[in-house]
């Protein structure tokens, strides 16, 4: 854009243009969403993700060069990773690894991407909080997202949240320390020194310390593959 509001220059990316090789089909609505990420390969230049509502392959991190050309792209396989999306928005880095994180409707989801665009993890947002345990399981939460940033000027990022069947909207604060505590006074809870693999030991420290006595839970689930 110029600094009068018009447009400057324009690049298309699609299965013909701008060096994206991904594998699209007609109906899968690449372009749905987009979103701003981090420069995730270090090289200068910020990364495009792209919501395809309706594909296999549900969302796209595009890494871009200096003329926002694709270099290469990795697609999500909503499959893979329990998750189905129609939006996403940028989130503060939550669990302090210097990279930003990405909120993923329906039910808000964080996803912690890593440096190849992989998801390394994800956190389910809407019970992490007594305020969203409140919104009802299976609700369109989440339908829509928008990164407002810093609002407050307190340090935190703004999320607003859409909840479409209910005519409401939800501004959300978050708090950088969310993943590794839950208070913003502890230590970090867990730490790892990979995730975990297939047919490889994976080892996993758990400090409670502060939390106060109680029973604590390290869990996991075995997902299609």
């Amino acid at each position: 854009m110029r600094p009068d509001g018009k447009v400057g220059a324009t690049q298309k990316i699609s299965m013909l243009h701008g060096g994206f090789t991904g594998t699209l089909e007609i109906g899968d609505l690449f372009g749905y969403s987009i979103a701003r990420l981090p420069d995730l390969d270090g090289d200068g230049n910020p990364e495009l993700g792209v919501g395809a509502a309706e594909a296999d392959e549900f969302f796209w991190v595009l890494y871009l060069d200096a003329n926002e050309q694709v270099k290469s792209q990795r697609g999500f396989l909503g499959g893979n990773y329990g998750l189905r999306a129609q939006e996403f928005a940028p989130l503060p880095d939550l669990d302090g690894d210097g990279r930003a994180e990405l909120a993923f409707g329906l039910g808000f989801r964080a996803g912690f991407l890593a440096d190849d665009g992989t998801l390394r993890t994800w956190r389910d947002m809407h019970h992490a909080s007594t305020v969203l345990a409140s919104v009802p399981a299976g609700s369109d939460f989440g339908f829509r997202f928008a990164d407002l940033g810093d609002l407050s000027g307190d340090g935190t990022s703004e999320v607003a949240v859409g909840l479409p069947s209910a005519s409401e909207v939800w501004v959300l604060t978050i708090g950088t320390s969310a993943t590794r505590n839950g208070s913003g006074v502890n230590t970090q809870a867990l730490t790892q020194s990979s995730p975990p693999a297939l047919g490889q030991t994976w080892n996993a420290t758990l400090d409670c310390s502060g939390v106060g006595t109680g029973l604590a839970l390290l869990t996991g689930r075995r997902l299609p593959a």
